[in-house]
């Protein structure tokens, strides 16, 4: 493919529709590890082993949770907000 001021491309038809997807699923994730749903996963998790471990590394957790929620959250609005 070619640009009109010469050179290649590489975006390819499907790499708009892949990255919007992408940052869906970004979005759902950061959704899923904002800090907040913190007490409702120790309540699904509560009595796994699982839930033992998050709930003996709370701070621990909760850093991790907001780590991913964010570099998640960036990427998610990153990737919709192509034009």
């Amino acid at each position: 493919m070619t640009n009109p001021g010469g050179g290649t491309s590489r975006h390819h038809p499907g790499h708009i529709a892949g990255s919007r997807a992408a940052g869906y699923a970004l979005a759902l994730l950061a959704f899923l590890t904002c800090p907040c749903h913190l007490p409702i996963w120790l309540v699904l998790f509560g009595g796994s082993a699982f839930g033992a471990i998050l709930s003996e590394n709370l701070v621990t957790a909760g850093v991790i949770l907001i780590l991913i929620f964010i570099l998640s959250g960036l990427g998610a609005l990153r990737r919709l907000n192509k034009p």
